[in-house]
């Protein structure tokens, strides 16, 4: 790589670099430095390290300040199941969808990634509370069932994982579909053709 192309690079590089760094790193770093100090009196901190914060989730707490929570880990348990099985969700959706809209005519292709990125257009709480209208005891699905017979009395959906997994899944798909698109649209279709004559299936090309 030439001199030339690095300028060019770090001139593409750069600002994505810098807005990322500025807006979504140093927040970061700011909540991890802020969790190892000691409380302070008003909801502030003292700058001195304190790692009985951790204590609490993890079991090393001293039993005298900090007192052992079994509760916290059992969140912290949730929270990452509900967030795998988002992201599993996400991908089992995507990824087929991807390749079928990248073998699209160029027309029909633009068509469906102006759909994807159509809620984008829209805001994040207006969408979210679509949802809100359509799971609540007298929404939309629960007026379907009941019309339909399949149900005796409305279901409960509001609040529970079944909910909040729908809401992130709903949220995040643009955000796996979008990355999981630009990279299969540029493989190389012979050599999908070429595995194929080779005797791969369809899983296995893909």
């Amino acid at each position: 790589m030439t001199h030339r192309d690095r300028l060019h690079l770090w001139g593409l590089l750069g600002p994505v670099t810098l807005f990322l760094g500025v807006f979504f790193l140093i927040p970061l770093l700011t909540i991890a430095v802020y969790s190892v100090l000691t409380p302070g009196l008003y909801g502030g901190v003292d700058w001195a390290f304190y790692h009985w914060n951790y204590g609490r989730i993890f079991g090393w707490a001293d039993g005298i300040d900090e007192v052992f929570e079994p509760v916290y880990l059992q969140i912290l348990a949730r929270s990452l199941g509900l967030a795998l099985t988002t992201v599993l969700l996400c991908l089992a959706i995507c990824y087929p969808v991807a390749f079928w809209v990248a073998k699209l005519p160029q027309r029909w292709r633009m068509l469906f990634l102006f759909l994807i990125a159509l809620p984008f257009f829209a805001s994040l709480i207006v969408r979210l509370y679509a949802w809100l209208l359509i799971l609540k005891p007298s929404g939309l699905l629960n007026t379907v069932l009941l019309a339909t017979g399949l149900i005796s009395e409305p279901l409960d959906l509001l609040y529970t994982p079944f909910a909040v997994v729908l809401g992130m899944v709903y949220i995040f798909l643009p955000f796996m579909f979008l990355p999981l698109f630009a990279a299969i649209d540029t493989l190389d279709a012979a050599l999908i053709e070429a595995s194929a004559d080779l005797g791969a299936n369809p899983g296995r090309r893909s």
